[in-house]
């Protein structure tokens, strides 16, 4: 499984809003030490280990969830 993602303020648009609201988001980008984070990788969390069971020797994945 992937660790937990940092959630960072977003001063910019925070401050666009007139500080009414405060805006965060939570970096999905960053949940494995891989060159690509975020969904797609949380995907193959699920996917790799039923190939593996299955005895596949190829997986094509495209997109995120």
């Amino acid at each position: 499984t992937f660790g937990s993602t940092p959630i960072e303020h977003l001063p910019r648009p925070t401050a666009d809003l007139g500080g009414k609201v405060q805006l965060y988001a939570k970096r999905v980008d960053c949940n494995s030490g891989l060159a690509m984070g975020g969904n797609k990788l949380r995907k193959l969390e699920y996917i790799v280990p039923d190939a593996i069971a299955s005895g596949a020797d190829t997986l094509v994945s495209i997109g995120g969830v």
